[in-house]
């Protein structure tokens, strides 16, 4: 899929051939940085579940069929009254629907059940998926939910409400098959959204130790390249729709997208993006 902001797309906006997309800029914050640890820190309105957390998701059951993964929460009443519906409006609008596309705290049908890598005996706090991935549903607050689970990636939203102590026990079920998995740069990765903590009102800050892993002049470095495919996959489409497109050309863009795809993975794999965002004019980096 090809995306571009509502700032770039006036270059190609004339061209009846293309075909034009406009999307929420963490959207675009997503698409382009995608490293394997993303932590964003904003406040309300800035679609951090519909947007970050549910793309995420949506790119982990892709890109790793039949893993397992685990969406956690301070409670497990907020992980399904308020974090859970907000990702599913995310899933939506990728064009998944539930039933189809997913099941929620049920046993999914014998088809789906096979294709998955670790073995689900209670389907009770777990949405599954046809292509064999399993999402499990924990809190910090119940750790049985998650006792002697194996999941290659981890989704932590409303962050600031999660204590130090209690994530860093639930971060061992972080493992995982590198032989299978391994490709995919979200692999033993975390996503973490969260608003700005305040300290004084009991609320955890943990998340901003991930700041120093940062390197911001690599996350620039990635920004770039990023944004360089797209513009390849932009002109890739532009030809493929015309009535005789070049076959050369096809052939010297795929070329092109195939080396800055694997540069791309090169320098996102292990690698961490932290991010503060806020509403109005202010939005900047942490580092």
């Amino acid at each position: 899929m090809t995306r571009k902001t509502s700032a770039i797309v006036t270059k190609v906006q004339e061209d009846p051939e293309t075909d034009i997309r406009y999307c929420h800029i963490l959207q675009v914050l997503v698409d382009w940085i995608n490293t394997t640890v993303m932590v964003v820190i904003g406040g309300r309105g800035l679609a951090k579940s519909t947007v970050i957390q549910a793309l995420r998701s949506y790119r982990c059951v892709y890109e790793m069929p039949g893993a397992a993964f685990a969406f956690v929460s301070n409670t497990y009443n907020n992980l399904q009254d308020n974090i859970l519906p907000a990702v599913q409006k995310g899933w939506n609008l990728l064009g998944w629907k539930e039933g189809r596309d997913y099941v929620k705290y049920k046993r999914p049908p014998d088809g789906w059940r096979y294709k998955c890598s670790v073995v689900v005996d209670d389907y009770r706090n777990a949405i599954t998926f046809p292509n064999g991935c399993v999402i499990f549903l924990g809190s910090l607050d119940n750790p049985s939910l998650l006792a002697g689970k194996s999941v290659v990636h981890m989704f932590l939203d409303e962050a600031k409400y999660d204590k130090d102590q209690k994530v860093n026990r639930a971060f061992p079920i972080l493992r995982g098959d590198a032989i299978t998995y391994g490709n995919s740069v979200l692999f033993l990765g975390i996503t973490i959204t969260t608003d700005m903590p305040d300290i004084t009102e009991g609320e955890f800050d943990w998340f901003f130790r991930y700041a120093d892993e940062m390197d911001p002049e690599r996350i620039y470095n990635i920004a770039r390249v990023a944004s360089y495919l797209n513009d390849l996959l932009l002109k890739l489409e532009k030809i493929r729709r015309k009535p005789k497109p070049s076959e050369q050309g096809i052939q010297r863009l795929n070329s092109k997208i195939k080396y800055m795809r694997k540069g791309l993975w090169k320098m996102r794999k292990g690698d961490v993006f932290l991010q503060r965002l806020f509403t109005g004019k202010h939005t900047d980096s942490y580092h």
